[in-house]
């Protein structure tokens, strides 16, 4: 299953949780986590497909794409639900982990901001682990018990001691440790580095352990904080200690003073610790790899600029901006509420302070920098009364002294800094996927998704970028997604980038899911899956040549099966059909050249190259087939009968016959019992009585073709037997009678005769048909007339009375009662009054020329068959008026 389908899967299903944000915000079968194993699948395969290997830009879009429905699950959870209010009455001594916890809840942003810096420990590169090591710097504890049982000094490099330190505090600069144990030492640093960077802090102690440094784990764990649930007045804090991850027993504090074994974790001198790590960061003298791991340990705006340079991804970058950014607010409020609260914790100073002030960073005024913390002496207030029962102490007034808009103006503009980053390794910071994340952390879903679009439409995304699809892809969803967790998105960029992903899945041969995404347009959905509809006959005109173009991938199967998948995403099945039968036609016009309405009329020649017998090209078949959506239901009935009369005027107004002949063949009988608009339902019946004239005709001329089989005398053979003869000469005389008979009743008909204004039709569209209705009678009533006139007067060897019911055909053409004689003019309705104008001039001159008209044609057909009476004997050629002639015997 492709990438596209499994994705329309996943909405298809997401669709019937609509509104129902627990469904869709499950964190393990909610619409982004699904989304999110999809690309996790995908991704695998692509890696590890050893015969056909993925390019790395295929990797990493999908990667970028995983990581970023990701972080849409995580933030979105957050935003749009609500965490249970929690009450809890504080004291002096609630532990640092429960203020900070509370802290966290008090903050929307800052939330939000420690979600995101999670998501980012969630997406990080795995870490990679040094090999294992036998010792604490083997090779350089060698070197030094080389010295001591030399004893004396034999290299100025080899240390004299092997503690952490040793290096940094020889006062000789050319000490250092052996250069296999500086290699381990180096790697081991950047290892842990990345632990810390995958929030992975206990694995990053695990592997202090194991390389034989116990005294860097135990710095590290400083990180955590002070915890003792058994003291917390936090309902959301258990009472039975919370293992943070595999504690040994050297972090368990037994109370001596007491029976109990209370287990408290964390770091009480957390401060200390931090301000130490601070040191240990901007210390020249320490490896960079030793002060980039101390500044991730504690990121402050004095140790960004360290932890900047170890950045090498965007997603570095953001990461060490986030953690600045939390670390410096949560610290900035732990300090001001261990003296707002006198905190037994917070407030410790090793005894140093006895003063009743004391120093706290208080996050100051910025302008895109990292908050720049001030020194601010707070004087602690009087211990508070404890709150009402069943209130908490924790208002707003207290958790969030700072104006939470002006900070969050801050961060934003720290955080939009990220768009010009320098980037060493991975996609730019001007990456789509990378401009969205950013969007969507400063939840600006609405600008994101209008820019995009706006790309779309200049040509900034277009096809041919290598990520047109993915992204085209991933927008199209996170703009359904939003939609359906209501989350307000814009109509005009939702409409452009849902129809350019239309356009991926019609490229993509994934014409079964177009319904789906169709029927999210809203308002356009019907329009929007017409035009798909449309699509399926246009691929047809680029790909097919000859007559059998309806056959293949676009047969009136598929199309119905098509048409119907619009009835299950929720369009209307009628609208859809209407608007696909409507713009087909109005394509299918745009491609054809006018003939129906300009140009000499056409000529009804029998050759190869003739417009009665070349074959349809492809652009008329899809004009053809454009009738075929709304004759699959007869609701729609009524919108086929309108359209049949558009294609057959064009067809017939074209000389294009036997085209519409096949469209009337293809149409419904129930069309014919339509009778409203009147003018339609006649129009249409003359259509009808037109086909029935001609095929008569060309069975006339069928039979006519047998006549030299059936005549010994002409081919001097034994011929026909006489029963045969007899009964071909009785069908041809029928034959002949019937076609009499209706080519008359069409002539006095008034046959496709039409006046400005009559109906309910008016404007442009009623003088088009105007127009065509008149060249369509100035193309077949001479065609009519002189082709039954041929077939009367060529039977006369057989039936006499036919050459006198062939020259009785002339009076009814110059009969002023049904005008036909405007009809044998020949000329287009556009330069009729000008040729007309030019011969009544000629005429003035006595300027004497050959007439063009078919009314020519049909005078001196006229004329042979009034020669036609004399073959018989006698001068006189107007005695058929008077004279019965018999008919020919056969000859046996």
């Amino acid at each position: 299953m492709s990438v596209f389908a499994e994705y329309a899967e996943v909405l298809s299903g997401a669709q019937l949780l609509h509104n129902r944000l627990p469904g869709l915000l499950d964190p393990e079968t909610g619409f982004a986590p699904r989304l999110v194993q999809i690309c996790r699948d995908h991704l695998e395969q692509l890696q590890d497909a050893p015969d056909a290997p993925a390019s790395p830009q295929d990797i990493e879009i999908l990667r970028l794409e995983q990581n970023t429905w990701a972080l849409l699950q995580v933030l979105m959870a957050a935003r749009k639900t609500s965490p249970p209010e929690t009450t809890f009455t504080p004291n002096p001594y609630t532990p640092t982990s429960t203020l900070a916890q509370a802290i966290l809840r008090s903050s929307p942003l800052l939330t939000e901001m420690v979600v995101v810096r999670e998501w980012l420990h969630d997406t990080a590169p795995q870490p990679s682990v040094p090999e294992a090591t036998t010792g604490y710097l083997n090779f350089t504890k060698h070197a030094v018990m080389q010295e001591k049982r030399l004893g004396r000094k034999t290299n100025n490099t080899v240390p004299d001691y092997l503690d952490p330190d040793a290096t940094n505090r020889s006062a000789s600069a050319q000490v250092q440790l052996a250069s296999d144990d500086a290699s381990y030492e180096r790697s081991l640093l950047q290892a842990l580095y990345a632990h810390v960077r995958a929030g992975r802090l206990e694995d990053a102690i695990e592997l202090c352990r194991r390389a034989h440094q116990p005294w860097r784990a135990a710095s590290m764990r400083g990180l955590l904080l002070f915890r003792w649930n058994a003291i917390s007045t936090d309902p959301t804090d258990t009472t039975k200690h919370d293992d943070e991850g595999g504690e040994e027993e050297e972090d368990i504090v037994m109370d001596q003073d007491s029976n109990t074994s209370d287990i408290w974790s964390g770091n009480r001198h957390r401060r200390l610790w931090k301000a130490t790590c601070t040191r240990a960061a901007l210390n020249t003298n320490l490896s960079t790899p030793e002060r980039t791991l101390y500044a991730a340990l504690s990121p402050s705006p004095q140790t960004f600029p360290t932890l900047r340079a170890a950045c090498k991804t965007w997603e570095d970058h953001l990461w060490a901006t986030l953690s600045v950014i939390c670390e410096q607010r949560e610290s900035a409020e732990l300090d001001r509420l261990a003296v707002y609260f006198s905190s037994f914790w917070e407030d410790q100073h090793d005894d140093q302070d006895s003063d009743s002030t004391a120093d706290v960073d208080i996050p100051g005024p910025g302008s895109g920098e990292l908050l720049q913390p001030r020194r601010t002496r707070v004087t602690p207030s009087p211990p508070l009364p404890p709150p009402p029962v069943g209130t908490s102490s924790y208002s707003s007034a207290a958790l969030a002294p700072f104006d939470e808009e002006d900070w969050e103006k801050e961060v934003t503009a720290t955080l939009e800094s990220l768009k010009t980053a320098a980037v060493a390794e991975g996609p730019p910071a001007d990456d789509a996927f990378h401009f969205s994340q950013l969007h969507i952390i400063l939840d600006r879903t609405t600008t994101l998704l209008d820019v995009f679009a706006g790309g779309l439409k200049d040509g900034s995304y277009g096809h041919g970028m290598y990520e047109y699809a993915p992204l085209t892809r991933f927008f199209a969803h996170l703009c359904l997604f939003l939609k359906m967790i209501d989350i307000p998105v814009p109509p005009l960029a939702t409409q452009t980038i849902l129809e350019a992903y239309l356009r991926v899945l019609e490229e993509a041969g994934e014409r079964h899911l177009i319904a789906l995404y169709a029927g999210a347009l809203g308002e356009n959905a019907v329009e929007r899956y017409a035009l798909f509809l449309v699509s399926l006959g246009l691929a047809a005109i680029d790909d097919r040549n000859d007559e059998d173009s309806s056959t293949g991938g676009d047969t009136i199967e598929e199309r119905k099966r098509a048409l119907v998948r619009a009835r299950d995403h929720g369009l209307d099945l009628d609208r859809v059909a209407v608007v696909a039968a409507e713009r087909t036609v109005d394509k299918a016009f745009e491609l054809l050249p006018p003939t129906s309405t300009k140009g000499s009329l056409p000529s009804l020649l029998r050759g190869a190259d003739g417009p009665l017998q070349r074959p349809p090209s492809p652009t008329e078949m899809f004009l053809m087939r454009s009738i075929e959506w709304t004759t699959f239901s007869e609701t729609t009935f009524d919108t086929a009968l309108e359209q049949a009369c558009v294609i057959l005027r064009f067809f017939l107004a074209s000389g294009r016959v036997k085209l519409a002949q096949r469209v009337s063949e293809s149409l419904p009988l129930e069309l014919a019992s339509i009778a409203e608009p009147e003018e339609r339902a006649t129009e249409y019946l003359h259509y009808s009585q037109f086909f029935i004239v001609w095929e008569t005709l060309d069975r006339v001329v069928a039979f006519q073709a047998l006549e030299v089989d059936m005549d010994a005398s002409r081919t001097g053979s034994i011929g026909a037997s006489r029963d045969t003869r007899m009964a071909w000469l009785s069908d041809y005389r029928d034959l002949l009678a019937q076609a009499c008979e209706q080519v008359t009743r069409l002539l006095t008909a008034e046959w496709l005769v039409t006046t400005n204004g009559d109906g309910p039709i008016s404007g442009s569209y009623a003088d088009k048909r105007r127009r065509e209705l008149i060249r369509i009678r100035r193309v077949f009533i001479p065609e009519l007339v002189i082709r039954l006139h041929s077939l009367l007067f060529a039977s006369r060897t057989w039936f006499p009375e036919n050459l006198k019911r062939a020259l009785e055909l002339a009076n009814v053409v110059a009969d002023s009662r049904y005008k036909l004689y405007e009809d044998f003019l020949g000329l287009d309705v556009d330069d009729e009054q000008e040729v007309l104008r030019k011969k009544l001039e000629r005429q003035a001159g006595r300027q004497v020329t050959r007439s063009s008209t078919r009314l020519a044609d049909y005078l001196s057909a006229v004329r042979q068959g009034v020669l036609g009476t004399l073959e018989s004997g006698g001068s006189d050629p107007f005695a058929w008026l008077t004279r019965q002639p018999q008919p020919m015997s056969i000859q046996v």
